[in-house]
């Protein structure tokens, strides 16, 4: 809660700081992560590819992901008079 997160620091009413009271805009209330890892079936005690220079070569790989999802910014409600 600040009204410095704009990275300018140019409060809305300058005379009045407890009017400029709001969320950051870096807030995000729910955020929602996610990830996940699939061990390739090639390679050494694997499935598939287990002798020989290609098991060196091309075994133990891993697939990796990470799924992000968040609320966005906060909306700011601007006025040119006081209300």
């Amino acid at each position: 809660m600040d009204y410095c997160s704009d990275r300018v620091c140019t409060p809305a009413d300058q005379f009045n700081f407890r009017r400029n009271y709001s969320r950051s805009d870096f807030d995000h209330t729910q955020v929602y992560v996610q990830s996940f890892l699939y061990e390739l079936p090639f390679g050494r005690a694997k499935k598939w590819l287990n002798p020989g220079f290609a098991s060196h070569l091309l075994g133990d790989w891993q697939i990796n992901a990470v799924f992000t999802a968040q609320t966005g910014r906060p909306s700011i409600l601007l006025t040119a008079t006081p209300v």
